[in-house]
């Protein structure tokens, strides 16, 4: 019986933590999916840096690439913001070319490169983690009461 209840802590503890980060995580994106407003930013810049492949034991150089971007919202605030992209993405990318950005009324320094095609994605992820968050609080619920 005790162990049983010890291990519904643990379980109860691990449901918590997992609800703490759902939360956290998508405190930014449920506005911006939801919520957020599509414009089109201007590239300001963009460049590369190499990743350190000696902290990771590889045998030849890897790049991320990066851009940043600015746009304008609906009352008149200019905001900049910075996202990686991919390699073909960088090479279609010039300075003073266009970009479609969604960023979040209530806060607009949360924004993004457009990324509507993957919400659904976003969305079957996010459920997966709320079953087993869910599950995992009410069993550590039940094994603490059994």
């Amino acid at each position: 019986m005790m162990k049983l209840r010890i291990l519904g802590i643990f379980v109860l503890i691990f449901g918590v933590l997992l609800a703490v980060m759902l939360i956290s995580s998508m405190w930014v994106d449920v506005p911006i999916w939801f919520f957020g407003e599509k414009v089109t930013a201007t590239v300001e810049e963009k460049w590369w840096e190499i990743l350190d492949f000696e902290e990771d034991n590889r045998d030849q150089l890897t790049y991320e690439y990066f851009f940043q971007y600015q746009f304008t919202t609906s009352d008149g605030k200019t905001v900049s913001g910075t996202s990686k992209m991919t390699e073909e993405e960088f090479l279609n990318v010039e300075p003073g070319g266009a970009i479609t950005v969604k960023y979040s009324r209530l806060d607009p320094s949360q924004n993004r490169v457009d990324d509507s095609r993957f919400v659904p994605f976003h969305i079957c992820s996010y459920a997966v983690f709320i079953v087993i968050c869910l599950f995992a609080l009410a069993a550590g619920r039940e094994m603490i009461d059994f």
